[in-house]
């Protein structure tokens, strides 16, 4: 009967090559005579391997801010690519690193820059969220901060502000915290809740944020 080997074949991320020569084993038969079984084997198996690479493109870019004076201001970029694209922010074509008043947060596919408090003039400024990787071309993109003074005289008409603000509470653990924001204005603003810098996942189910803002 003959005899018939089974091989693996041996892949990389994309492909895989084998440059083989044969070998021969021999089985022995009958010793009157006989058939010989001959398996093939590969002598030299050289993996080739592919890596899936396009250059980075925008998800999310920031939006142009207008916020009062000692108040906060948030710019997100997200952007997606292969290898995975290093984002950093610039003012002035100068890159900005971080301290204690612009921080600079990594989340997951994207950078986040953070201004608290807001300064009146010294913070207005267009602000660049720059992208690159390996594979492709940087690409940018800007948006301006404006800031009003807080003197009540200059305010717009219309522009959003708190009626509550969310205080700190201290809670026991395994127990509900309620956290109220009461904001208004025109066009009704919209509330976003954030924690450490980052805004909060609200398809965990520990969050839920109700009509009226609480959260």
């Amino acid at each position: 009967m003959p005899l018939h080997g089974h091989l693996p074949t041996l892949y990389g991320a994309a492909a895989a090559t084998a440059d083989a020569t044969n070998s021969s084993s021999t089985a022995e038969g009958d010793p009157g005579g006989g058939e010989d079984d001959t398996l093939s084997l590969p002598e030299k198996v050289f993996p080739f391997i592919e890596f899936n690479t396009h250059p980075p493109q925008f998800e999310e870019r920031p939006r142009d801010q207008r916020v009062m004076s000692n108040r906060v201001a948030s710019f997100t970029c997200r952007a997606t690519g292969s290898p995975e694209p290093k984002i950093q922010w610039r003012r002035n074509n100068r890159r900005i690193s971080g301290n204690a008043r612009l921080i600079v947060v990594q989340v997951p596919g994207g950078c986040i820059l953070r201004i608290e408090p807001v300064k009146y003039q010294r913070d207005e400024a267009v602000y660049e969220c720059v992208v690159e990787n390996a594979a492709g071309d940087t690409i940018r993109a800007s948006a301006k901060l404006e800031v009003l003074s807080d003197d009540p005289s200059s305010i717009p008409a219309g522009f959003p502000y708190f009626r509550t603000e969310p205080k700190t509470k201290a809670v026991e653990i395994d127990h509900t915290a309620l956290l109220v924001c009461d904001a208004r204005g025109t066009p009704e603003p919209t509330i976003t809740w954030y924690k450490d810098h980052r805004p909060v996942d609200l398809t965990n189910a520990r969050y839920t944020v109700l009509r009226s803002g609480e959260c």
